[in-house]
Formats: structure tokens, sequence, C-alpha cells
């Protein structure tokens, strides 16, 4: 919507953040050809509320960028300066693949810009027009999200505007989360419960509260609100994915709000019967009215969000139940095998510095990769099982993030959608600190897994272990 100085609430149930301003005089927009900087404008690829975003070509790097502008009429408004400069240093403090990437800031006949990383695709809510997800699809899109926002929280940085709009869907399915202009940096040590006050009044008459629809109940309130917030806007997001229709809809701003606050919902599991229980339950409990009956923290969504795609996995590829079974009674093996691994990387090998990595006293995110398994016998019926052992062992290692906040495990379904199948690939793809690859082999008498920890920036093996399965599902173990 066009701001103005009496502007009211719209009577259309609106995608922007509820913004007041003053309205000021337009300039022109950057022409194609321009070069501003070292930066030459190509084309205009999209708007929001305060901004413009422009293709463009880095000269100096002959490469292609994204360029946020201040939008027309807000050029000469500090705070909407202020705002992005917020988003890019916010956004250039946080490093994970699934946020966007910042390179640099600048102005242009007074107008504020942020240079970003150029994503090819579309926004979610383009994906979305189109009607619901794939379970799986969903689940896997609520995996990347909820894993973005746990390396944000943990950074001290609430989004506190995650909507479909505000996230990308790229090549082959990666989501990147953008536009952090209504985020908030909070001190580090309080992060789990740092709190943050949403209404934020920039001038007497300049207001800016989030996205009607996906706003949590404390955010409508104007009360304080912590990384619980954002994720109620997952939920919605989550509930949109898989019901194809918004959890919270009215045919204003003010219907929206006031369903946030008094009405629950119809079940997405009335509405589509195939969604599981555990992703119904997420749901539930993303959208409880309450911070405190949702999850703790991101972390913790992030380790039920994972067991949904591995069940949603196992059952697209027509695992039978009895398979499974057996499955699981391997698991806890296998648990122990990768919890020794994975407590080499957080204790001794947690002192290591990776080649690549700056500064003596620099706390370096350690991004561990699981390759998937190689199968060495071909036994058909033993596929099933290497197929499922990326995922089995990435959710066992992600228990690990809730006790060290620089370790962050790639979702298996990431490495799967990129055929990712080496140490070097993981590297390139992820940024990868720390791969673990094996293998399965059946023997006579028993299977033996083999697994194997990589520094993927020195390209060095530090550890091995072998995992011998004798009848009964027993574990003879060897470390080398």
């Amino acid at each position: 919507m066009v701001p103005t100085e009496q502007s009211q609430p719209s009577g259309r149930d609106s995608d922007e953040p509820v913004v007041y301003a003053p309205l000021r005089r337009p300039s022109m927009p950057p022409e194609p050809g321009l070069l501003i900087d070292a930066y030459q404008i190509l084309e205009p690829i999209g708007r929001g509320g305060m901004g413009e975003v422009y293709r463009a070509r880095d000269t100096r790097l002959g490469r292609q960028v994204a360029i946020k502008f201040v939008s027309e009429g807000f050029e000469g408004h500090s705070e909407a300066a202020a705002r992005l400069d917020r988003e890019a240093r916010l956004a250039s403090s946080l490093n994970h693949p699934g946020i966007v990437s910042v390179f640099d800031v600048g102005s242009w006949q007074g107008r504020p810009y942020v240079v970003m990383e150029l994503i090819e695709g579309v926004t979610l809510a383009a994906a979305l027009a189109s009607g619901r997800l794939p379970v799986r699809r969903a689940a896997e899109y609520a995996l990347q999200i909820a894993d973005a926002l746990s390396a944000a929280h943990d950074a001290g940085v609430v989004h506190r505007d995650l909507k479909p709009q505000n996230i990308m869907v790229g090549p082959e399915g990666r989501l990147k989360i953008v536009d952090f202009g209504l985020s908030r940096s909070v001190p580090k040590a309080l992060a789990a419960d740092a709190q943050t006050v949403v209404a934020e009044f920039w001038t007497a008459d300049h207001a800016v509260l989030g996205t009607a629809g996906y706003m949590a109940p404390e955010q409508v309130r104007g009360e304080t609100a912590d990384g619980r917030a954002d994720q109620f806007a997952l939920g919605a997001i989550l509930y949109e994915m898989l019901a194809g229709q918004r959890a919270f809809h009215g045919d204003t701003d003010i219907q929206t709000l006031s369903a946030i606050l008094t009405a629950a919902p119809a079940p997405v599991a009335g509405l589509r019967p195939e969604v599981p229980p555990i992703l119904s339950t997420v749901v539930e409990r993303c959208l409880a009215k309450a911070p405190d009956h949702r999850y703790a923290s991101a972390r913790d969504l992030v380790h039920d969000l994972r067991e949904a795609v591995e069940q949603q996995v196992l059952e697209t590829r027509g695992v039978p139940h009895r398979r499974r079974q057996a499955a699981s009674r391997m698991r806890w093996p296998v648990f122990a095998g990768i919890m020794t691994i994975a407590v080499a990387v957080a204790g001794g090998i947690w002192g290591l510095r990776p080649s690549g990595t700056v500064g003596p006293d620099a706390v370096a995110l350690r991004q561990i990769v699981v390759l998937p398994f190689v199968n060495i016998t071909k036994d058909p019926a033993d596929q099933v099982f290497a197929d499922g052992l990326a995922e089995t062992l990435t959710s066992s290692l992600t228990q690990l993030e809730r006790f060290q906040r620089t370790l962050r495990v790639v979702p298996a379904s990431e490495v799967r959608r990129g055929l990712i199948a080496s140490v070097r690939e993981a590297r390139q793809a992820f940024g990868a600190t720390f791969v673990v690859s094996g293998s399965i082999q059946r023997l006579p008498s028993l299977m033996r897994l083999t697994l194997n920890l990589v520094d993927a920036r020195a390209l060095v093996q530090i550890g091995s272990r072998t995992i011998d399965f004798a009848a009964g599902h027993e574990a003879l173990t060897q470390d080398t």
C-alpha cells in the first residue's frame, strides 16, 4: 500500500508490514545501464513496502548481485534508511546457507542501498500460489527455515517479519530467508530467552508492527516478543504449505489480527488426512497462543522437523513396516557410534582450527555434512538401510546442536537434493567443516558399517569407526 500522512489500515488483507509514514516527493528510479559505484543496473526484479530490488552486475568481480534501495518517497526518511542499514548489519552478521548474504552498502541520490547475493528462483509465496505442496516437500522446506532461524536466534537476531514473501526458493529447492528490515539484535548471552519490543515507533506517526497473518499474538498486542514469535510465523507458513490456505485470514487486516488473538485454525490433519501426526503436532505447537506453549528454542523445533522428514523419506521410498522396525533396532548401535565421532568433534577435534578459519579468537561455525552411505555389496535388500543412514545419523548428530552453539548439521534433504556425494562437493556446496562418510557391507555372518570423519577444508581423515552387526543386531566396534 502507499502510505500517507493520514493513512489508516487498508480494507484488504495485506501481505505488507503495517507501515505509516509521511508521503514524500518521489525520485527517478534507477534505469537499466546506470552505473552506481561498481554496480551496473540491469533490471528491476521486485519491490516491497519500503524497498525496491534490482538485478545488477558487479563490474569488479564480474558477478550478478541484487541491490535493494529504499523505496521512492522514503529516500529522505531517516528511519527508512536506518531500517535498511539495520537489515544489512544484521544479515551480514549471520553465516548460514539459508540466510541471504550481504556484500556491500552505499547511497545513491540520497537513497541508501544494500548489495546482496542474487537468488535465482521465486518467493515461497509464488510457489504457494498454485496451491498446497507435497507433504514431504513442505516438511523439508519447514526444516530449512527452522534451521536458518535457529542460527539467527543463536546469534541474537529475531526476524519478526517471517512470511512466504520473505523466503526465496532457489535452484533444487534450497530456501533462503531475506529481508531482515524488522529484525532486532539482542545480546548473545540472552539469545535463548531474549525479548524485543515489536511495536517500535520510529516517529509519532510512523510505526512498524509486522505482517498481518503471520504475526504472533504477543506481536499483535504490542507486547515483548522473542524467537518464539518467529516460531509462530513458521507454524503459519507450514500450515499454509500443507493445507493450501492460511491459518488466519480475514477480509481486512483487523479481522486477521483478531483471528490470531482469538481463533484456532482448522486442524491441518482434518483438511489433509495424509499429514503425519508429527507434522500436525509441530504446527499446533508453533501456533500456540502463549509463547511458553511453543518450543523452548528453534533447535528443538529443528529436531522434530528432522524426525518428520526422516519419516517421510522412508514412507516415500515404500519401506515396509518390518524393515523400518529393523532399521529402528539398528539405530541405537549406529547412534552410539556416531555420537562417539560427534563427541570427538565437540571435544578434542573441537580444538582444531581447520584451514581457512580466520582469527585466533574467532568462534567459527562448524558445518557438518553426512554423505549418503555406499552399499558395497550392491544387495538391493540392503539399499533401504543404506539410504536411510544419512537421515538417521544426521538426526542423531543434530542433537549435539543443543550443547554446541557453533555446531550446525546440514539437513540430509539438502545433501540428497544437491546430489552431494564427495567431501569436495560438500565443502563447495555448504562450506562444510567436517564430513561424515561411510559404507555398509554384508558379510557371511554380519553387517559391517564403516564411518569416517574428514576435515573437509584440509581434506584429511581424522577419525574412523567400524561397527559390525552380528545376529540379533549386537554391535562390535573398533576404532582406527
